[in-house]
């Protein structure tokens, strides 16, 4: 799919990969992976991210890119992290946005890269001020769900949660630090405890 110092396979002529990092093959043999790549494109040196599903590969972000959906001028910084692809094909991963400096949650929706949560975003469903704080550890599942650990600050204080995003890239919550769960699997015994923490 891809060799340092050679041609990244389907991508602009004389873009070269010079490094290869945190490459990942799924079970159905697609693969997704960072590289340092430099050429004209790339307007020297910049890490990107890669999907393969066959010969070729396929750019999905670039430092320094546009951001699909977002305003213009608005791009991809910092590092790529938790990069991960399914049986599928469908790809997950966290990167910077150049105009807030935090960090970004993306995965493809119908084929088209998606920011499904972004830190200092409006939370879906909360009161308006109520913003996504820090975005933890996130996963990607064969069905091309995910979930995430996210902290989220409002008027009302702060509290940790997990939420998932469905096919569509719309999120929801599963549960929270302060919500009561049972415990116990005989339905006829109702032994609830409160979460403390995720």
């Amino acid at each position: 799919v891809a060799r340092e110092g050679a041609q990244v396979p389907g991508a602009e002529p004389e873009l070269v990969c010079k490094s290869l990092l945190a490459p990942e093959r799924s079970a159905s043999g697609h693969a997704v992976f960072a590289a340092v790549v430099d050429g004209p494109a790339a307007a020297g040196s910049a890490l990107a991210v890669y999907r393969s599903t066959g010969d070729d590969a396929v750019e999905l972000a670039r430092l320094g890119a546009q951001i699909p959906g977002a305003e213009p001028g608005v791009v991809f910084a910092g590092d790529f992290e938790f990069i991960t692809i399914n049986a599928a094909g469908e790809t997950m991963f966290t990167a910077g946005a150049s105009s807030i400096y935090d960090q970004a949650l993306f995965s493809e929706v119908n084929g088209v890269l998606t920011e499904i949560a972004r830190e200092g975003g409006q939370v879906p469903g909360e009161d308006h001020g109520v913003l996504i704080e820090f975005l933890g550890n996130a996963a990607l599942n064969a069905a091309g769900q995910i979930a995430f650990h996210a902290g989220i600050d409002g008027p009302l204080g702060r509290v940790e949660l997990i939420y998932a995003a469905d096919l569509d890239g719309d999120l929801v919550e599963i549960i929270r630090v302060g919500d009561a769960i049972d415990v116990d699997d005989d339905p006829l015994i109702d032994d609830f405890h409160t979460v403390t923490s995720l």
